[in-house]
């Protein structure tokens, strides 16, 4: 019997052993299943880039190398050159600083001696800045490598917030000095600052050029009220520069079309960067971007919608919340990474339209203002406005389908004088105007939390709350749907007839 259970025995690796075939089968299997698994993801892939390739858009990092210019036509240079010449002066502005105070009039002794500081040691970075504001290139010049391009696309935005301070602290005190041509001259300037950052078409270029959009319209929604607009003053004739600069907000999609475009390609790179150059790894990289490229579609058909069939390039009114269709076509996308990238370029586009709202805030803010000067009141609704102040009544960037609001409210003041307001809908709570003066983004305070789902509201007038400026409810007459009001001190008149 020993003899026979000897010559029974089977080595492990042997040919003849079940486990050692069973081992070797499932290998082969798994070699098959990749092997197909990898031709269809390579296919997937390849019928993306080829689709990609097919509009002209870029699907390689090298793509993406931005074009040359000589350093005298680049505004992206001369802005450089601003900066450096600001860190020579070693004056911060007052945002620049770390004091302390409202973002409106009147400002504390130390915000006047830090903004008069500034003003006398920046001239040179002012001058090159009026300098750089008649170029109309703007693109960082480096080069792209797969190694590098984080320093490409953080290059330009790191010194440019700073300048953008200085811009508009001295907007500010320019016209508290009395010199209203200056400060509004200093707000085209910065608006200029947030064309050329905005040109590189990267996703943090786009994000700072919306904090400097939205900088510069705040700083004049708090100017606005003072300014002197009489008719056929030179403050006028600039303010209509500025207003026309605000309302044609065409190159701000424009360049976050191209931001969404530009980050698809740097998302195919994250992946290979991630492991998707491995063998096993690969049909799966490959299958993650041809899903991220589909919800970069998404979000480029949320971006725009065709509106001249002659001209499909033309880019149309946002529909940010008019894509219902495409949100339901998200619920296949599942993975961490497109869910970080989903969140990343939702609040992307939602800061978009909140910077497009202030624009379009301050254009009517300063439209109004001239209509007040002619006639000595405020108007009944923005179409009083229109042709003469402004060339249309702008619409609420968030819903494109409706104008922006506006309403005449009392002021929450000792005098209880008129309070103009403009709103738009960057979310569906509306709690009422807050009870001081309003020219920024605000969060909501209801239920005993702080939260900022709710509608936002821009003051056009300045005046100064009483001490205890919650004591009253400062909500004033709610706009209607078509954006026109009744004054309260009309409550029996009829609301305008559409």
């Amino acid at each position: 019997m020993g003899m026979k259970s000897d010559s029974l025995y089977v080595h492990p690796l042997s040919w003849r052993s079940r486990t050692f075939r069973a081992a070797c089968a499932l290998v082969l299997l798994t070699l098959a299943v990749r092997i197909a698994w990898g031709f269809y993801a390579a296919r997937k892939l390849r019928e993306v880039l080829d689709q990609t390739r097919s509009c002209g858009e870029s699907v390689e990092l090298a793509d993406l190398q931005p074009p040359t210019i000589p350093n005298a036509e680049n505004a992206i240079a001369e802005y450089l050159r601003a900066s450096a010449a600001l860190t020579t002066a070693g004056a911060p502005s007052p945002k620049s600083s770390s004091l302390q105070y409202k973002e409106y009039p009147p400002y504390p002794p130390a915000w006047y001696k830090l903004a008069e500081q500034s003003e006398i040691s920046n001239q040179a970075a002012f001058a090159i800045a009026r300098q750089a504001r008649g170029l109309s290139l703007a693109r960082t010049q480096v080069n792209i490598s797969q190694t590098g391009w984080i320093r490409y696309v953080v290059f330009s935005p790191a010194v440019s917030r700073e300048l953008a301070n200085t811009l508009t602290d001295d907007a500010i005190f320019q016209h508290l000095q009395g010199h209203d041509v200056q400060a509004l001259e200093r707000l085209l300037d910065t608006g200029h600052v947030a064309w050329a950052v905005r040109q590189d078409g990267f996703l943090i270029n786009s994000v700072v050029a919306k904090g400097i959009d939205a900088l510069n319209a705040i700083t004049c929604l708090i100017i606005a009220p003072d300014l002197n607009l009489k008719a056929g003053s030179p403050e006028r004739a600039t303010a209509n520069e500025l207003i026309k600069f605000y309302l044609d907000d065409d190159d701000c999609w424009r360049c976050w079309d191209r931001t969404i475009r530009n980050e698809r390609v740097l998302a195919r790179l994250n992946l290979e960067n991630a492991g998707g150059n491995m063998w096993l790894n690969k049909p799966a990289a490959d299958l993650e971007f041809a899903r991220l490229s589909l919800l970069s579609d998404v979000f480029l058909s949320a971006l725009h919608k065709p509106s001249n069939l002659e001209s499909p390039a033309h880019l149309a009114t946002p529909i940010w919340k008019d894509y219902s269709a495409e949100q339901d076509s998200m619920q296949s996308f599942h993975s961490i990474v497109q869910i970080v990238i989903y969140s990343r370029w939702d609040a992307c586009m939602h800061r978009q339209c909140l910077a497009i709202g202030d624009r379009r805030a301050a254009a009517i803010s300063l439209a109004a203002q001239m209509y007040h000067a002619d006639t000595d009141r405020w108007p009944e609704s923005l179409k009083a406005l229109v042709p003469m102040y402004l060339p249309a009544v702008p619409v609420d960037p968030f819903y494109p389908s409706k104008p922006m609001a506006y309403l005449v409210a009392r002021a929450p003041s000792l005098d209880g004088a008129e309070r103009p307001m403009v709103a738009f809908d960057a979310y569906p709570l509306d709690e009422g105007p807050p009870p001081e003066p309003t020219y920024s983004f605000y969060s909501g305070q209801s239920g005993g939390f702080t939260h900022a789902d709710v509608r936002q509201y821009r003051d056009l007038s300045r005046f100064s709350p009483p001490p205890s400026a919650d004591a009253g409810d400062g909500n004033g007459d709610q706009p209607d749907a078509e954006g026109n009001h009744t004054e309260q001190k009309h409550e029996t008149d009829e609301p305008e007839k559409q």
